[in-house]
């Protein structure tokens, strides 16, 4: 029996061990279960908690009360149990003890019979993921060998690799996915089974792969779950232009070597433009096509991909911003996506020794007051109506042309604006 060194004193664990102790007062084996024990393990805070029990979801309800109950998959025996501790209100995953029938959607099984413990630990993901923790005995209890996976830093897939992706073709990322958040190797036949399974993960819903590859670049280690994303297959059958440029192998450096100059303040956004930065993409035209193809298959935010769209278009002005005229620049820097190219162009500025002259003249300017960044235009369309212009194309150009002289100071006065458009031909 190992005994844990449980380092949590929040009101969440409090909730959890609570939970626990009602259970196992009433009879029932009730366990800590899951990711919060891989976690307490490496000496890391759990963010939330699961707790496995023998006790089904009628018997779960009846201790902790209809009002206090959710029944979140109640044929998966799944409930959660929500209370205050402290004042402030928590909630913790209850699920029965289970074995999986037949998964033939490739996600989720199509019936499940509750089991022992044993049982249960067998049809979960990986090792390092299929330990209980009994909070009121401090002991481990360790089925499937996570505990010395944990020791050697191995992402190991529980009994059959093959089994484990037939059933849940999401597996596969997650398996790259905890490798990039642990700094941990794939087990090698884990590894060849995702290889040989990759083009299953299309089965995969474009949700649950955003998912999953946002928790990935923003992992603490991007650039070594992006290895074994190309190296397993997985990405040429997420992004096959991005494999295609990186088998180069200068250019999947490169692109790595900017991604992981993204960690500390790059956003998902901007490591995925990174990563189509690597695509041949010879004019904005195919770099919107491509980020409305990759929006459309992964389901991403409009907000998402406006930004990898700018991120993508403008972070080479941005890096030569100092030496274009501020009419240009401005524009960019008032655009909601600006920090996503400004992102993307420090990461390549750095990673390969340009001068930062540009950079810094933009984030100056975004720290600037809103009125000074973004001033109030000279000439309005109400101005151009009163001498006598008419709205059309020659109408926009004249307000066009007259907001980048404002900009660049060579109209400072309302006044100025209105004696140069009445020189402007009708």
């Amino acid at each position: 029996m190992t005994h844990v060194q449980w380092n949590d004193s929040s009101a969440l664990h409090t909730f959890a061990i609570e939970i626990v102790s009602k259970l196992q007062r009433a009879g029932f084996t009730a366990y800590f279960a899951g990711g919060c024990v891989r976690d307490a393990l490496m000496g890391n805070q759990p963010h939330d908690y699961d707790v496995a029990t023998n006790a089904t979801l009628a018997d779960v309800t009846q201790i902790f009360g209809a009002r206090h109950t959710l029944a979140i998959g109640a044929a998966f025996g799944v409930a959660c149990v929500h209370g205050k501790v402290q004042g402030e209100r928590h909630q913790v995953e209850v699920a029965t003890f289970r074995s999986d029938g037949k998964y033939t959607d490739g996600r989720h099984p199509d019936s499940v019979t509750f089991s022992s413990p044993e049982e249960d630990a067998k049809r979960r993901d990986f090792t390092i993921n299929g330990m209980f923790f009994d909070p009121l005995n401090n002991s481990l209890k360790d089925y499937v060998g996570g505990e010395q996976d944990l020791a050697i830093g191995t992402i190991r897939a529980i009994g059959a690799p093959e089994q484990r992706i037939d059933e849940d073709k999401l597996r596969m990322l997650r398996a790259v996915r905890f490798s990039a958040r642990f700094g941990f190797e794939i087990e090698p036949k884990t590894a060849l089974a995702i290889s040989h399974h990759a083009e299953q993960i299309r089965m995969v819903s474009g949700e649950r792969i955003a998912v999953e590859m946002r928790k990935l670049l923003e992992s603490a280690r991007p650039g070594w779950g992006l290895h074994r994303l190309y190296e397993l297959r997985l990405l040429g059958e997420l992004m096959p232009d991005v494999a295609t440029a990186w088998s180069d192998s200068a250019i999947r450096e490169r692109t790595i070597a900017w991604i992981e100059r993204l960690r500390d303040r790059g956003s998902f956004a901007s490591r995925l433009a990174a990563m189509l930065s690597s695509c041949e993409m010879e004019s904005d035209k195919r770099r919107k096509r491509e980020v409305l193809r990759l929006k459309e298959a992964w389901k991403l935010s409009n907000n998402d991909a406006s930004s990898i769209e700018f991120a993508l278009m403008h972070a080479k002005d941005l890096l030569n911003a100092h030496a274009l005229p501020w009419s240009l620049i401005q524009p960019m820097l008032i655009a909601e996506e600006s920090w996503a190219g400004v992102e993307l162009a420090r990461a390549f500025a750095e990673q390969q020794g340009q001068a930062l002259d540009g950079l810094e003249h933009c984030e100056r300017a975004l720290g600037w007051p809103r009125e000074r960044l973004d001033p109030p235009r000279l000439l309005t369309g109400m101005d151009l109506q009163s001498l006598g212009f008419q709205p059309g194309p020659k109408f926009a150009e004249i307000l066009r042309e007259a907001r980048a002289k404002q900009l660049d100071g060579e109209l400072q006065t309302p006044e100025e604006a209105i004696t140069w458009a009445r020189h402007q031909s009708r």
